[in-house]
This record gives structure tokens, C-alpha cells and sequence, in this order.
């Protein structure tokens, strides 16, 4: 497994306005320079210059380079766009790694309790006759989508329609997952509450 769960440049947030490059009757030979300074500027601070990509409607950093001076952050492009610095720390690939790894590890943990639980009232005809087993059944079945769901989008980021695919399905089975919940919890309160006074009255 790589960095998927936990990209690394994901902990950096904009430090500056953001700055909008044009040549009005010209075309940008070779690379062009310019001078941005953060809001709190520090010569020590991990700053990167971006630009917004609209085709993935994110900041990237792919072709612009990044020079931190006395007197601001110089970038240096090729194209001309939306230009921004990002400032952040950067964590390591290996500890990208490690959480993602932690992640898998906890996601497989969850659905083998999860095919288990659903194995267990499956196979058993007296529980599976039961209201509660059925309400149990469907909750380990929306929650097994929505893990699985999880898992193959962290290893398909870079289709941003896909993407979206995967999101509308695990919010949706995640929906669904709280719904059963719910009404689980409608049934408990009736056969534990409602019940249960009943039967205290007929006793009196």
C-alpha cells in the first residue's frame, strides 16, 4: 500500500491571495518570475508555490518551482494561470505509509466481523426468522458497500468523475447504514420498553 489513505500535501493551506497572471498582447516565452509574500511571512517556513488546476479543481504544483528569499517566495512558471503559496508541513512518505497501511489493516478487521456477523445470522434459521436478525442483516450488509465502496476510491483518485461516483455511493450506503441503525433502535425501544410495560400492567 502506498500514501493513498493520507496523501502528504494534503496538510497545506493557502498563505497568500491569490494572484491571477496574464500577458495582455503577448505570449509568455520560457519561464516567468514573480514575487509573492505570504501573510505572516517567515524565512524558516515551508512555503510551495501552486496553481489552481481547473481540470481537477485543485492546487498543484507540478511545473512551478519555488525559491524562498529575504523578501517574499519567488515562483517561476511556464504557463500563465491562478497562482498562489500553499504553507505547511510536509509528513514524510514513510508516515504517509504507515497511516494507510493502519487504515487497510482496520478496514479488512472490519469487514471480516462484519461477513462474520452476517454469516452467523445467515445461516442460523432461527435467528434469520427473527425481526432483529433481519434489521442486523441489512445494517453489516450496508455498512460491508460502504467499506468496500472506501477502499476501491482510495486507489482510484485520479478520475475526478469516478471520484464523484464513488463518493455519491458511500454517502449514500453510509445514509442507508444510519437509517437501519434507526430503526433498530425504534424496534429495541419497542421490545424492551413497550413490551415490557405491558406486560407489568397485565401483571398488576
Amino acid at each position: 500500500p502506498d500514501d493513498r489513505f493520507f496523501p502528504s500535501s494534503n496538510n497545506r493551506t493557502l498563505a497568500s491571495e491569490v494572484y491571477d497572471v496574464t500577458l495582455v498582447g503577448a505570449d509568455l516565452i520560457g519561464s516567468l518570475q514573480f514575487t509573492i509574500v505570504p501573510t505572516d511571512f517567515q524565512l524558516n517556513g515551508s512555503y510551495q508555490c501552486a496553481y489552481f488546476s481547473e481540470t481537477l479543481s485543485v492546487w498543484a504544483t507540478d511545473g512551478v518551482l519555488t525559491t524562498i528569499t529575504a523578501d517574499g517566495v519567488v515562483c517561476s512558471s511556464s504557463h500563465l494561470t491562478s497562482f498562489a503559496v500553499l504553507v505547511g508541513s510536509d509528513e514524510s512518505s514513510s508516515d504517509s505509509t504507515v497511516l494507510s497501511v493502519l487504515t487497510l489493516i482496520g478496514c479488512g478487521l472490519s469487514l471480516f466481523g462484519l461477513l462474520v456477523t452476517m454469516a452467523v445470522h445467515g445461516f442460523s434459521r432461527e435467528l434469520r426468522m427473527t425481526i432483529p436478525s433481519k434489521l442486523v442483516l441489512n445494517l453489516c450488509l450496508s455498512l460491508t458497500i460502504s467499506l468496500v465502496l472506501f477502499i476501491l476510491a482510495s486507489q482510484d483518485t485520479e478520475d475526478f468523475d469516478r471520484c464523484r461516483v464513488w463518493a455519491i455511493g458511500m454517502h449514500y450506503f453510509w445514509l442507508v447504514a444510519l437509517a437501519w441503525m434507526i430503526v433498530h433502535g425504534v424496534n429495541l425501544h419497542a421490545v424492551i420498553v413497550i413490551v415490557l410495560a405491558l406486560n407489568m400492567e397485565r401483571r398488576m
